[in-house]
């Protein structure tokens, strides 16, 4: 008499959940490594994202800077040529005194119309970088779906199934 119909059933039943259950648990392992890594390239291209935009504004404040220099260089060697050629022509009073604050309104004119448009500028920056934060933060819920888990009820349900399946094709026999 060999193995009754019944334990060979069982036996393919457990097998089979057994099988169902370690694939799940697989599936589900991987994806949670590619999620790992798929948010960790994710991280890391954001800050790349937000530093590159950061090294540019130095760069921009930077040369802003430098204009602002320059043209304070510029101002005081016009405002002492003026002065010079007033007095080589013997001008002195209200006129010279006009034309040195005219110098003056003209860089500080300029001087603001630069400290606007590095404001400006930054509020931009600013707004992009918020959107690059927006849409990382898109990115990585799209990334981290959440993970099927291992359904042990319905890997038992389909075992027994096939185990009751398989002992009563056996006893058919």
């Amino acid at each position: 008499m060999g193995v009754p119909p019944q334990v060979i059933g069982v036996a393919a039943g457990v097998g089979q959940s057994a099988l169902a259950i370690g694939g799940q648990k697989a599936k589900a392992k991987a994806q949670a490594t590619a999620q790992a890594r798929q948010t960790k390239a994710e991280r890391a291209r954001y800050i790349q994202q937000v530093n590159a935009e950061r090294i540019s504004q130095r760069f921009e404040m930077e040369q802003r800077s430098q204009q602002l220099q320059v043209a304070s260089m510029k101002a005081l060697q016009a405002r002492s040529q003026a002065r010079m050629a007033a007095g080589d022509a013997g001008v002195s009073g209200g006129s010279v005194d006009a034309l040195l604050r005219d110098f003056s309104r003209q860089e500080a004119a300029y001087r603001f119309g630069l400290t606007r448009q590095g404001e400006q500028a930054n509020i931009g920056r600013d707004l992009r970088v918020q959107d690059f934060q927006h849409n990382s933060y898109q990115r990585m819920l799209g990334i981290n779906q959440p993970i099927e888990q291992p359904n042990y009820g319905a890997a038992i349900l389909s075992g027994v199934t096939t185990g009751i399946s398989v002992a009563s094709g056996l006893k058919d026999l």
